[in-house]
């Protein structure tokens, strides 16, 4: 076999190599299931409201990543609620994440749901 030929085939098998080295290194990386998980907010004591942060932040700091975020109301315009820390805000906040961070999301009131 010429010279000319032998690079290109090596280059060739070491990057294959180096594929299947990248994907065995990673398992669930690339087919993470994702999972909605609910909970029903309060005005103003969510943990990432208490620690001054954005929601994204909170959860990234745990370990957490959030794909979707999305937000139902569950009472009616009009409705009236206290507007005490504790009270509900009337609305579900929805988070898509990886199915392997639902015990943690768990510990934050939240629980697997459809949207």
């Amino acid at each position: 076999m010429p010279d000319n030929v032998i690079v290109p085939v090596v280059i060739g098998l070491a990057v294959g190599v180096g594929l299947i080295a990248l994907f065995i290194g990673m398992p669930g990386q690339l087919s993470r299931e994702q999972v909605w998980v609910a909970k029903n907010t309060t005005q103003c004591s969510e943990p990432w409201q208490m620690e001054d942060t954005s929601l994204e932040g909170f959860f990234n700091d745990r370990g957490v990543r959030i794909y979707a975020i999305d937000t139902i109301r569950y009472l009616g315009e009009g409705t009236a609620v206290c507007e005490a820390c504790p009270c509900t805000s009337g609305t579900t906040l929805y988070l898509k994440v990886d199915n392997s961070s639902v015990s943690i999301m768990k510990q934050y009131g939240f629980i697997v749901k459809a949207l």
